[in-house]
């Protein structure tokens, strides 16, 4: 297939620097995130959302995320609720008095999900898969500017200007309070101009003018 391909997009750093050297034209273009949903603060709470303070998790209860570690941080904070919105794709739920899996929600209904939310979270384990994955989460909990707490992911370290890690649950539970704790007016509008610069318009962008260069006659 890349012999047969005039251009490679990747999404994550450690596929861009695997594939450069099988092909001479490899694109980095990570993932991003839908600006609609930055309408959500016009909308009222959703009725099914627990009363904060809420950490939430947005995504498919895929076998990458760390369901064990959810239920140890969960025990460790229990004023708090735990919200997963997305499909369980066949996987046993994550288990603890505080913690809700609300299911599938359509697209459009996340912005409001989103807003109401005190902390995101990335729990993800740290595997050959999400060492090459940049999570479409991270860009979309940054857009309405809330704080992130995530595992170490290759792909989201360097954002730690906004996002804090780590890997065990005491460190996690602390790292939930802490975000939520720390938290600003100032520090979400920062989060939010650092993902209106990786929107999907943005990428989008990247990937035309590549082609537009390509079809020039660019190396």
């Amino acid at each position: 297939m890349l012999r047969r391909a005039d251009a490679v997009v990747t999404t994550a750093r450690s596929l861009f620097e695997r594939l450069s050297g099988l092909h001479s034209r490899v694109v980095l273009v990570p993932n991003g995130w839908d600006k609609d949903l930055a309408r959500g603060p016009l909308l009222p709470r959703p009725a099914d959302l627990p009363p904060s303070p809420v950490a939430g998790f947005v995504g498919a209860w895929a076998p990458w995320v760390d369901g064990r570690l959810l239920e140890e941080v969960a025990a460790r904070l229990p004023r708090w609720q735990f919200v997963i919105i997305g499909p369980l794709h066949g996987r046993r739920p994550a288990r603890g008095r505080n913690i809700h899996h609300l299911g599938h929600r359509a697209h459009g209904e996340l912005g409001r999900y989103l807003h109401h939310l005190d902390v995101g979270l990335i729990p993800f384990q740290i595997t050959p898969v999400t060492r090459a994955a940049n999570p479409v989460k991270l860009w979309e909990y940054l857009g309405v500017g809330l704080p992130v707490v995530s595992t170490p992911l290759p792909e989201v370290l360097p954002l730690g200007e906004h996002v804090r890690f780590a890997s065990d649950p005491d460190g996690f539970a602390r790292a939930i309070e802490a975000a939520w704790q720390t938290d600003t007016p100032e520090r979400r509008q920062a989060r939010r101009q650092v993902a209106t610069q990786n929107s999907w318009v943005a990428r989008f962008a990247r990937i035309q003018a590549e082609l537009a260069d390509l079809l020039d006659g660019g190396p």
